[in-house]
């Protein structure tokens, strides 16, 4: 295939693809409250992996082509979430949250006409940070 000639094999292209997709995760991320700054790139993570779908579920099957970008968002993200007051100081909140929004992703992106938000995403989010933070009020 003239692509691989070029690219190198489907697992380098596909790698090369999702370095390209999510180039820029963390441009824009607001500062803040680790509350805010959690619910901030988790949003910007779920409109990059909302745009490429396909490659999401292409880096679910396949770990080893998460690009340092999105390494980079899992770290900021538990950065984040470590200093919440019910935190469990480990790595089970922040997996939990980008489970959720890959689980969400995923759902969004099926089929024609899907009701599914952002505003959706991030209710929930919302709701987990909230719980996380100890916080009585929305975010």
């Amino acid at each position: 295939m003239a692509v691989t000639y070029h690219a190198g094999s489907k697992k380098q292209l596909l790698s090369d693809l999702v370095e390209l997709a999510f180039e820029g995760v963390l441009g824009g991320i607001e500062d803040g409250p680790p509350v805010k700054r959690a619910r901030s790139i988790l949003a910007a993570h779920y409109r990059y992996a909302l745009k490429n779908a396909n490659l999401l579920r292409a880096i679910l099957n396949d770990v080893t082509l998460m690009s340092e970008d999105l390494v980079r968002v899992a770290a900021e993200l538990k950065a984040c979430t470590d200093q919440l007051k019910n935190s469990d100081g480990g790595d089970v909140l922040v997996h939990l949250l980008i489970d959720y929004a890959h689980g969400f992703v995923l759902s969004a992106s099926s089929g024609e006409n899907n009701p599914l938000t952002i505003d959706d995403f991030l209710r929930g989010v919302d709701w987990i940070l909230i719980q996380a933070a100890g916080m009585d009020e929305a975010i």
